[in-house]
């Protein structure tokens, strides 16, 4: 009768080495894999980005679904902030500055989100954030 070793190795002496302080058993264990390696993400769509932009371009999702977050973050905090202190300016009584700001940094988000449209219909954007080709 063969003892059984901490690796999970029973028997089986020539075909495995033990790993000192591993804690799983070599025989279940799979090899590690990188998940987040560029070959493993998908391919972007130049379509689908297109159609983020007039609909949700405000909020910046067609910069996060082309995997560039900086873009993104930032349109979607100047509609926030423009919305946010815009009606707060309005309900303390200063209307003239919550509409320059209500509509104002909105639509700096929005008309980015068009220079984007412009430059994927034209070809200038070809990659997401990643360097991976986009797909028409």
């Amino acid at each position: 009768m063969v003892e059984p070793n901490p690796t999970g190795t029973e028997g089986r002496q020539g075909e495995f080495e033990p790993l000192e302080g591993w804690p799983y058993k070599s025989d279940f264990q799979q090899s590690p894999v990188d998940h987040f390696s560029i070959d493993r993400l998908p391919a972007r769509s130049r379509r689908k980005a297109m159609l983020l932009c007039p609909f949700l371009g405000i909020w910046g999702v067609q910069s996060f679904y082309l995997r560039r977050p900086a873009p993104g973050w930032s349109c979607f905090v100047m509609t926030k902030v423009g919305i946010i202190a815009g009606l707060l300016l309005l309900a303390f009584g200063e209307p003239r500055a919550g509409l320059v700001l209500l509509i104002g940094l909105p639509s700096l988000s929005w008309l980015f989100a068009l220079w984007t449209l412009l430059r994927l219909g034209s070809g200038a954007i070809a990659s997401d954030g990643m360097g991976k080709p986009l797909v028409p």
